[in-house]
């Protein structure tokens, strides 16, 4: 089974994992490359015995993955690791660890933050830590249900698909420290996020979202792509003066 499609800093290739896909299955599972315009064939990149992964980010420099791996059948629980894409013989890097779920790890655009969500208190929450790994993280949502996490490019804020809206999570960084401010919902509507997977992207230059919407129908679920223009100035119309 084929899933966690992720793209390549550079818009080159796409990154995906494929194997068994049930949860405590164990079997091979496979990090693939493929260029994006199909030039080229799919190159296994990492391989996975005994684990089951999800690919969620790839570093700005293209030298690393964030995955994450279940790791333990007692309470299913997912930890976030650091993948080598050069060394298929290198360890993997701890990146935020249990107790409970820790996913949708999330690399800042310079490579030295990792945004992810957490269940290890027992509610939802999204945290920021450094890369690598020093021990320190900052709590900066409370979170229903997350669907995805996004830096913006400038790394003034953090995005969260969160269970019917996206939230901006406004971010200083200074240093070593970061501090939050508060946050913002530019969306909200239940229809949003109804299903799994990262449901709204940012265009590169920052003034509109694509949203992911779910119509429930008699019968089933339709999705419908629904093109959010000018959401900066959304922010600054609900938050004057920042």
């Amino acid at each position: 089974m084929d899933r966690n499609a992720v793209w390549s800093p550079d818009s080159r290739d796409v990154y995906w994992t494929a194997g068994v896909a049930a949860r405590g299955v164990s079997g091979r599972q496979v990090v693939y490359r493929r260029p994006a315009d199909g030039s080229g064939p799919a190159v296994e990149v990492r391989v996975f015995e005994d684990f089951e992964v999800g690919l969620t980010d790839i570093s700005p420099d293209g030298r690393r993955a964030l995955m994450n791996f279940f790791t333990s059948q007692a309470d299913g629980a997912f930890d976030i690791k650091a993948v080598s894409l050069e060394d298929r013989d290198a360890p993997l890097e701890g990146v935020a660890t249990g107790p409970g779920n820790q996913f949708w790890g999330t690399f800042s655009p310079d490579g030295n933050w990792v945004a992810y969500a957490s269940l290890m208190t027992g509610a939802g929450e999204i945290y920021v830590s450094h890369f690598p790994d020093t021990g320190a993280r900052w709590l900066v949502f409370k979170t229903q249900r997350t669907r995805a996490i996004r830096w913006l490019r400038d790394m003034s804020a953090i995005l969260v698909a969160d269970e019917g809206s996206i939230v901006r999570i406004p971010v200083e960084i200074d240093g070593a420290s970061l501090s939050v401010g508060r946050p913002v919902t530019l969306v909200e509507d239940d229809s949003i996020a109804g299903q799994g997977g990262w449901s709204a992207a940012i265009h590169p230059d920052g003034t509109h979202a694509y949203v992911l919407r779910h119509k429930r129908m008699e019968g089933g679920t339709a999705a419908n792509i629904v093109l959010v223009t000018d959401w900066l100035e959304q922010v600054k119309r609900l938050v004057p003066g920042e």
